[in-house]
């Protein structure tokens, strides 16, 4: 049986970071009856200054079928993660993320006599690397110069994703393999009265929500507008209060912060769209799991999702607001049955392109070419 070393930043029960989180647990869920996993990670959630409660700290505890070791800040050393990896001898060390010290950038370096395979999760997509982009383009540059990426495996997310990545990092062996969602049940589907939009994203510039909000400011119908997600950038926020404010009074919007999966499921019931006009999205796992649940979605072009309207699923849209608002005004008229008819889309979509068993083996593929 393969055994294999995951260093990710945060894991549940974190669930602030979002879909990089998803993406490990999901992966494990699947494959963990014939391979071994080991997470490495933090103590604590994303932009948290106190650890997790009710955790046992520097120990391998059970977490799903994942062995876990939560880290405190005073044992995030390299003594510490050369006493795992000896400990345990694995086949493969799997990194999520490319700029993280601890969880990426370190154990690739310790460990390169390893067999080492590396998810960027989106980190090196334009839009994403001009956030601190004279920090992160100084750090690839140096990478291209000591060719620390020289023997390591990629996995992307899509093509669009290696095409970009491309751009910036050497690149030998790659395989592109989508993230994983949950594999997510059917349930009824709880819908008010009221038109409900529903976004889950962390706030922040490339997230483009306030976009959507001067869509509404046209909005002649009355809506309701919900956020789930980290406030990431206050002031950012602070310009999206500004424009809430603007809105007419038929329409309301608020942000209710990060939530578990569980809480988000019971939003998503009583939803009746779900909203992202993301400037960058690599996979988009609040998407999927709303079109898992039925909920049919209004995304951008940035979205890796296509074919959303011919499935009846919902629709991928250009950046230009009088689109959106008139996909939005033909979504809120539609009769019950047609609304019904795309809330079985959603699901017929999600069940065809992003049900985790069709990518079983792509990614025992992807861990036994390191064996």
């Amino acid at each position: 049986m393969l055994k294999i070393v995951v260093f990710i930043d945060w894991y549940k029960p974190a669930y602030k970071a979002g879909g990089p989180i998803s993406s490990i647990y999901n992966l494990i869920e699947l494959l963990g009856d014939e391979m071994e996993f080991y997470v490495v990670t933090s103590d604590r959630d994303l932009n948290e200054q106190s650890a997790l409660e009710g955790l046992k700290y520097n120990q391998w505890v059970d977490q799903g079928k994942a062995k876990v070791r939560y880290l405190r800040e005073n044992q995030e050393k390299r003594r510490v993660l050369k006493e795992i990896v000896g400990q345990l001898s694995p086949d493969c060390i799997y990194l999520n993320g490319i700029f993280s010290y601890f969880y990426s950038v370190l154990p690739l370096f310790l460990f390169k006599n390893y067999h080492i395979i590396i998810s960027p999760r989106g980190m090196l997509i334009n839009e994403a690397l001009k956030i601190k982009s004279f920090k992160k383009r100084c750090f690839l540059l140096f990478m291209k110069w000591v060719k620390g990426y020289q023997n390591v495996i990629w996995q992307f997310s899509n093509e669009e994703e290696y095409l970009e990545a491309q751009k910036s990092v050497f690149i030998k062996n790659y395989y592109t393999i989508p993230n994983l969602t949950k594999r997510i049940s059917v349930k009824s589907i709880l819908e008010k009265s009221s038109f409900e939009l529903i976004s889950v994203c962390r706030v922040n510039e490339i997230k483009n929500i306030h976009f959507f909000l001067i869509v509404l400011k046209e909005v002649d119908f009355e809506c309701n507008y919900t956020i789930i997600g980290s406030i990431e950038d206050e002031v950012y926020y602070n310009e999206l209060k500004s424009l809430i404010k603007e809105l007419p009074p038929h329409v309301s919007v608020q942000f209710v912060g990060p939530k578990p999966y569980h809480e988000i499921e019971k939003q998503l019931a009583h939803s009746s769209l779900f909203i992202s006009t993301s400037r960058n999205e690599n996979y988009g796992h609040s998407i999927i799991e709303a079109l898992g649940n039925g909920i049919p979605v209004l995304v951008s072009k940035a979205c890796p999702w296509i074919q959303l309207e011919s499935y009846h699923a919902g629709y991928r849209l250009p950046f230009e607001k009088s689109i959106f608002l008139e996909k939005l005004k033909d979504f809120n008229e539609k009769s019950r049955e047609e609304k019904n008819q795309f809330k079985k889309g959603a699901r017929a979509y999600y069940q065809k392109f992003a049900n985790p068993i069709h990518y079983k083996n792509s990614y025992i593929e992807l861990f036994e070419d390191t064996a």
